[in-house]
């Protein structure tokens, strides 16, 4: 046990939940910071006595900061970094610097025994070394053949195998041997790798592994192919990737060992794209957690969680085709439940830390005239190429679009340099964005300064363009892969940028330009005022991180400039539009109530007339086309929300009526709860996109008639007042009436003749919230009853049938008040019917307590029952003991009601009565 850790209260809030549960998963937004939160999980998790061999399993390029802040916050521990090496370089340009070096599979064995031997109190592993140690295959065998995910996914390769002709070696062995060779596929290594000499990982005591940046392992499964194949926007959809399966199997060894507990997860950013994500996540913390809800594979998952539809999308050729897109994401309140039952999702505010507050720059720079022709050349290729009929030449666009973004950055950019020739190559390195930025870093030399663009060959640029203008080379530091490859050098940069006050280093460095490699996991916070953005990445995600380099915790400015550079008349503008567009659906997930969401990615595929969008030259234009499509899809969001509150308000009025049908008082409970929860849904519905919320209450106690487009729902006994379709300047007053399979009865005020309304007629009345108000004409009720007299005289005399008279389609209020009134005018008509007209009467009487049919004259020998709700259920009384058999019964309620007998009827009643 280790005393006298001292921790921010932020990192032991944040550990607190998983050491309750001995596991879960930990997300702190970016620039909050992970390391320090996975210490405390290991520094209380040995003070309460239930981790003893703890693992923790860091990327690569992080696992000697990762080192660092162990030793400064638990100094006592004694940590073995297993998977690299401390070097130092022993010639070269680069010679006397202190580097890192992968270790060799003897040095990794030595340190595990060690490990085993109690010498070290804790290991941090990196991801390459993770599948070095072997596993027991049996162990293995027996938990894949207890997970019917995975099971699941041998029988799809099983599947695509046997409906291929000509197999490889792997799928005739995946035919032949099932899951056997899946495992033996899993756990094979790369060529020129080997194990660990005398490692077990079963073997080694793990008792708690933590796992930082854990959304690299998400990816566990491969979705289903379905009608339009396998769905579009679902995240990344793909084959489950080794490095996943081989941190499955490891959690599973844990979860053997302590219990079912004893795995953690650390992440800034645990779902960029899609909820699908968490499935992984969340089984490795607890395998049974979704089974234990009835979702028994990724498919059951995406069938509970996400919404797929066919819908027209851009190919990689881009044409339109029609495909199974992922539109949106339901049923969220379960969701959440799992997720927060697991993890614990903390901002900075949440937790108290104060981060420099981001002042957003806009930097707009005109293209040298190299860049414009260069620019404009390119815009006429992707304009031919959008008319032309050769899938070829459409196949091109996206990298003629990536070769314009590099243009926009430096007029040579395009041409195939890198670090290396870029040097060498004669070419002026400055550019307008670089200038730009340049003389930004040049105002303000007192402080740190994050230069961001992804192309090595522009990071040589921007290097000798800030030493011409006079700023010491010595004094600039790049993070890429060619001038940084271990682990330690990235460190090593990162710390000589923020200086060590504690130690008396001063900075090193004034300017840091850098790409992907300082996207995670690299500290650059401590005296960086202004982050700059030469270009831009499609994910708002990557942005975050970006930003995080330098908004966060440590940071002790009051404010970090955050300075975009965008090209005039270039894509750059639009670019971040789309990219900000893409923000938000974690934070529906994860802050607020709502059960449904859409999925940005859906929303934002790019599509012809975004590219043109993008590349347009003409900024009044764009900016016209621009305002077109935000409009348009702000129409087609607002539609989106009427259209998923009209299946929400379908979902409630279902669940109320199978609640009324339900025998079972526990389970009509638990569908009126289900019910409500959906109206309580509603109720939040942006009232701009879906107006009806003060109507939909009437699903409580009736049918609702809802279309699906989002328009009002409509329900018995509903009075409204639309404009006259033949004249817009006369109102015109319907009471609506039955709701019967999709259609709803009407008939106008101060008439008795009541019509069938479809659902599609619904929709296009065009009902307004402020036409379901109406001043209701003060004479209706006068009006009505000598209507319904001469209806009545009109549909009954000569002969006529009941059914003329469209009773049937009246709200049950209008029947009861119509037949106490006209009642016994209609059954006189109808007992005044003689020969082949009365033989098709089917009128319910009751003659001394008994249900009969009567005909003709007969209708006058009893009771007449109204052809209303109370009537009908007065019937279903009578019916068992009245002796009609079903046939009768059916033609009875068919006639005068228009309702259907239930199948059990009579045979219930006898159960009954025989019990």
């Amino acid at each position: 046990m280790k005393d006298g850790v001292r921790l921010h209260p932020h990192q032991v809030a944040g550990a607190r939940r998983v050491l309750a549960n001995r596991g879960g998963l930990v997300a702190f937004d970016v620039g909050v910071g992970k390391t320090y939160t996975g210490a405390a999980v290991l520094a209380r998790a040995r003070q309460e006595g239930w981790c003893r061999r703890p693992v923790l399993l860091v990327p690569n390029s992080i696992v000697w900061k990762w080192e660092a802040d162990l030793r400064r916050v638990l100094p006592d521990y004694r940590v073995a970094v297993i998977g690299s090496k401390r070097k130092v370089i022993a010639r070269g340009e680069r010679k006397g610097l202190a580097t890192s070096d992968t270790d060799t599979p003897a040095e990794r064995a030595d340190k595990w025994t060690r490990f085993q031997s109690g010498e070290f109190d804790l290991v941090v592993l990196t991801y390459t070394a993770l599948a070095r140690t072997r596993m027991n295959e049996g162990a293995i065998r027996a938990y894949a053949d207890a997970t019917e995910a995975i099971r699941r996914e041998v029988r799809l390769r099983q599947r695509n195998a046997a409906e291929t002709k000509k197999l490889t070696e792997r799928q005739a062995a995946i035919l032949k041997e099932g899951v056997a060779a899946w495992i033996a596929e899993q756990l094979e290594l790369p060529e020129g790798w080997e194990y660990d000499p005398g490692v077990a990982w079963d073997d080694l005591g793990v008792d708690l592994l933590i796992v930082d940046e854990a959304q690299n392992f998400k990816n566990l499964y491969l979705p289903e192919p379905r009608e339009g194949g396998v769905p579009r926007f679902m995240g990344n959809a793909g084959e489950g990737s080794k490095r996943a399966w081989q941190l499955d199997f490891r959690c599973a060894a844990v979860r053997r060992r302590t219990g079912g507990s004893g795995v953690v997860l650390l992440s800034a950013t645990p779902a960029k794209n899609s909820p699908l994500e968490f499935y992984s996540l969340v089984q490795y913390v607890d395998h049974e957690a979704w089974s234990r809800m009835g979702i028994r594979d990724p498919e059951q998952f995406i069938d509970r969680y996400l919404r797929i539809e066919i819908k027209p999308v851009v190919d990689t050729k881009m044409e339109v085709v029609e495909r199974s897109a992922v539109v949106g994401f339901q049923n969220l309140h379960e969701l959440r439940e799992v997720i927060f039952r697991y993890g614990e999702f903390k901002t900075a505010e949440d937790v108290g830390l104060k981060l420099p507050e981001p002042k957003v720059n806009v930097v707009e720079v005109d293209l040298s005239p190299a860049q414009d022709a260069k620019y404009q050349r390119y815009v006429g290729q992707i304009e031919a190429a959008l008319e032309s009929t050769r899938t070829a030449d459409k196949a091109k666009i996206l990298g003629l679009l990536a070769r314009m973004a590099l243009v926009a950055i430096h007029p040579d950019l395009d041409e195939g340099y890198d670090w290396k020739t870029a040097a060498s190559s004669g070419v002026d390195p400055s550019s307008p964005k670089i200038a730009a930025m340049a003389k930004r870093v040049l105002a303000n030399r007192s402080c740190g300064h994050i230069v961001f663009v992804d192309n090595v060959a522009a990071h040589r640029w921007v290097v000798q363009t800030l030493v011409k203008l006079g700023i010491p080379e010595a004094r600039i530091a790049v993070l890429n892969a060619e001038v940084a490859p271990a682990a330690a050098d990235r460190q090593r940069i990162a710390r000589e940028f923020n200086g060590e006050p504690e130690e008396g280093l001063a900075p090193k460095y004034d300017v840091v330009v850098a790409n992907a490699v300082a996207y995670e996991g690299i500290d650059l916070q401590t005296r960086t005022c202004a982050i700059h953005h030469l270009d831009l990445p499609w994910e708002p995600a990557t942005l975050q991180q970006r930003n995080g380099r330098g908004v966060r915790q440590g940071n002790t400015l009051q404010t970090i400039e955050i300075n975009y550079y965008f090209a005039r008349r270039s894509q750059d503008g639009l670019r971040f539009n789309l990219i900000q567009g893409k923000l938000g659906w974690m934070t529906e997930l994860l802050r607020s109530q709502a059960r449904d969401t859409n999925n940005p990615g859906a929303q934002l595929d790019l599509g012809p007339e975004d590219i043109l969008l993008l590349i347009s030259r003409d900024p009044e234009k764009t900016a016209r086309r621009l305002a077109e499509v935000r409009a348009r899809r702000e129409a087609d969001a607002r539609r989106k929300v009427a259209e998923d509150a009209a299946r929400l308000l379908r979902g409630a009025s279902a669940r109320f009526r199978k609640a009324e049908r339900a025998e079972d008082p526990a389970e009509a409970a638990r569908l009126r709860l289900e019910g409500e929860e959906r109206l309580k849904d509603l109720a939040n519905v942006d009232p701009t996109a879906w107006p009806w919320a003060r109507w939909m209450y009437a699903a409580r106690d009736g049918d609702v008639l809802v279309p699906a487009g989002g328009e009002a729902p409509v329900f018995e006994g509903l009075r409204v007042g639309v404009p006259a379709q033949w004249d817009p300047n006369r109102v015109q007053h319907v009471e609506l009436g039955r709701v019967r399979g999709t259609s709803i009865g009407v008939r106008e005020a101060g008439t008795a003749s009541w019509s069938e309304l479809t659902l599609e007629k619904v929709a296009a009345l065009g009902l307004q919230p402020e036409h379901l108000d109406p001043t209701w004409p003060a004479d209706d009720e006068a009006a009505m009853d000598r209507a319904v007299e001469a209806k009545v005289d009109a549909a009954l005399r000569y002969g006529g049938s009941w059914p003329a008279l469209g009773w049937s389609w009246a709200s049950d209020a209008w029947a009861t008040r119509a037949w106490a009134k006209h009642g016994a005018r209609v059954a006189a008509k109808l007992a005044g019917t003689t020969s082949w007209y009365a033989e098709q009467q089917r009128v319910p009487i009751v003659v001394r307590g008994a249900l009969r049919v009567g005909r003709g004259v007969q209708i006058g020998g009893g009771e007449v029952l109204p052809p209303t709700l109370a009537g009908w259920r007065r019937m279903l009384e009578l019916a068992p003991s009245s002796g009609l058999t079903f046939t009768e019964l059916e033609e009875l309620g068919a006639y005068w009601w228009d309702r259907r007998i239930p199948r059990t009827l009579l045979s219930a009643a006898s159960e009954r009565q025989a019990a």
